[in-house]
């Protein structure tokens, strides 16, 4: 829908999803989504090892980073 309103083929678009859970991260993954997860929602970062990037909080240098498209190789956790 992004994609649609800006004019835009979906080709053409970067898709991150954000979440804070597994569920999350493997929805954004069936849909072929870039992910960042964070930390705070009660599961630890090694049940989010799926995401593209992981942190405690958003703000975290890593994830602005990871969503400006900035960083090279993000680091993960």
């Amino acid at each position: 829908r992004g994609a649609e309103r800006r004019g835009r083929s979906l080709a053409t678009c970067r898709v991150v999803v954000g979440g804070d859970t597994p569920h999350d991260v493997a929805a954004a993954r069936a849909r072929g989504a870039e992910v960042l997860a964070v930390a705070t929602g009660g599961h630890p970062v090694d049940d989010l090892g799926d995401a593209d990037v992981v942190v405690d909080s958003l703000a975290e240098v890593a994830a602005l980073a990871f969503l400006l498209g900035g960083a090279d190789d993000p680091p993960r956790r």
